[in-house]
């Protein structure tokens, strides 16, 4: 489906931003990784995604899964409050009674990746985001173990319908993340379940 007169305009933003610009009606529909429902807003969950911790590479270590025990002694560099990772990190951490080691907090993933790269710490996000980027071969992903996942939505106002040109580009950002889940085999890991 193409939608020729529609004219989209991409905005870059946290949660907080994201969920003003939706309140104002400056924009009708946001694509978001949440930890929690956000409340006052329409959600139409697209997708569960697992965090994983990304660092470097070392010979001796071959583990692909880390615990919830292990991973609060890793250095780990943190994303600022308030942030939908560190809300289910932060989460996960205190049902279990830890107390993760940060040693850093920063407002970007280019922030964090740098601090990562120059061997300062590790980064926790979500597998989705580290995955397609090339460049990074000394760098690894480990799953967690329990899992902690984060659900990406699309998020409009919960007060007024959408317009036609948003529902249908919505119905088209639904039906091709369905199509690349597929495509990539990925349902039982990336799906809604």
């Amino acid at each position: 489906m193409i939608l020729p007169k529609v004219h989209l305009r991409l905005v870059a933003g946290d949660i907080l931003r994201m969920r003003s610009l939706i309140a104002s009606r400056a924009l009708d529909l946001c694509f978001l990784l949440e930890d929690e429902p956000i409340q006052g807003l329409s959600r139409q969950p697209l997708f569960h995604q697992p965090l994983s911790l990304v660092g470097p590479v070392f010979a001796e270590d071959v583990t692909h899964t880390i615990s919830l025990e292990r991973l609060a002694h890793l250095p780990l560099v943190l994303p600022t409050r308030p942030n939908t990772v560190r809300s289910a990190l932060d989460r996960a951490f205190q049902e279990v009674g830890l107390i993760p080691n940060c040693i850093a907090e920063v407002d970007t993933f280019a922030s964090a990746l740098s601090l990562v790269n120059a061997g300062i710490g590790n980064v926790i996000v979500p597998k989705i985001v580290f995955s397609d980027m090339p460049g990074h071969g000394h760098l690894r992903l480990i799953s967690i173990d329990p899992p902690i996942h984060v659900t990406a939505c699309l998020i409009s106002s919960g007060n007024t319908p959408l317009p036609f040109a948003a529902q249908a580009v919505g119905d088209l950002l639904t039906t091709h993340v369905k199509l690349a889940l597929r495509k990539d085999g990925k349902e039982k890991e990336g799906s809604l379940s």
